[in-house]
């Protein structure tokens, strides 16, 4: 058995039991068959990390009718494998959008750009990523408030949804104060073999960093180096598809078109009524939001 094999072998082993996350009810047949036939409150545009969420959300309220609108469609089996989150990269799931070209900036790199990957599929960029859980640095939530007047989302503001929305796992590094259980967004810790991971933490400990506990801690702001939580489930990835919006697909006023472009937002007197549409290979149609 040679190494080209052998590294089939493993991948085959790897991959088995995993199956792709499929959502069960797709709405753009009959969304471009007749754009009329249902009024919607809501239209929300990209089916991703924040549009799976937000359309599940919204769709709590019964009476409200709420269209998802997605660019792609079903994430593909090899998503759901934590380990091999790379190979879905520059794939026909990802937008591999390039960054602009800057003097300082990628001077290694093919034309000097940066490959910027975005998830074309349900769940978006949650069901491409790198699974890293990480909320940001407190003092970047304190600065939008106090510099840029951004209130409400100060630190303090936004911590109760983060943890509304997270399962943590972690019973040995539990701390109510910003963790919570019984969320559907499941965070755990990082498990690796990778051998790399020592020779890297031994490192950081040479150069007296500090060993950080939780990244998403309070306080002290501190450079430090430590594990990082990832969005699995299982040893699955826990995307907001699987988080957020399959839970909900049972809902009667929740509606998904997978493989649906959106091309423009229609404006009327400066209010959004709704969007110009492309169904797959269909002619760009148009949906309204009556208010």
């Amino acid at each position: 058995m040679n190494v080209k094999t052998i590294a089939v072998t493993v991948l085959f082993t790897v991959l088995n039991g995993y199956n792709a996350l499929i959502y069960p009810f797709d709405y753009a047949p009959m969304l471009c068959e007749d754009p009329t036939q249902v009024t919607f409150d809501f239209i929300v545009v990209g089916g991703g990390s924040a549009g799976a969420t937000v359309a599940a959300r919204l769709s709590e309220i019964p009476e409200w009718n709420v269209l998802l609108l997605e660019a792609g469609g079903d994430p593909p089996e090899l998503t759901e494998n934590p380990i091999l989150w790379n190979q879905n990269l520059k794939t026909k799931c990802d937008w591999a959008f390039l960054s602009e070209k800057h003097p300082l900036l990628f001077k290694g790199m093919e034309q000097e750009r940066c490959l910027i990957s975005r998830g074309c599929m349900l769940g978006g960029s949650s069901s491409i990523n790198a699974m890293v859980y990480l909320r940001g640095t407190v003092q970047d939530f304190r600065l939008w408030k106090s510099k840029y007047g951004c209130h409400g989302w100060d630190y303090e503001d936004v911590l109760p949804y983060f943890k509304k929305s997270e399962d943590f796992v972690d019973i040995c590094r539990y701390n109510s104060e910003i963790h919570s259980r019984g969320g559907p967004l499941t965070v755990t810790p990082l498990e690796t073999f990778d051998p790399a991971y020592k020779v890297i933490a031994d490192s950081q400990k040479i150069l007296n960093l500090i060993k950080v506990n939780d990244l998403n801690r309070i306080e002290p702001a501190a450079v430090g180096y430590g594990n990082f939580d990832s969005t699995t489930r299982k040893g699955r990835r826990c995307s907001t598809l699987k988080a957020f919006l399959i839970p909900a697909s049972d809902r009667p006023n929740l509606y998904v078109a997978k493989n649906t472009i959106v091309t423009r937002i229609l404006i009327e007197n400066d209010v959004a009524v709704g969007v110009n549409f492309k169904c797959s290979s269909e002619e760009i149609k148009s949906q309204w939001r009556f208010w």
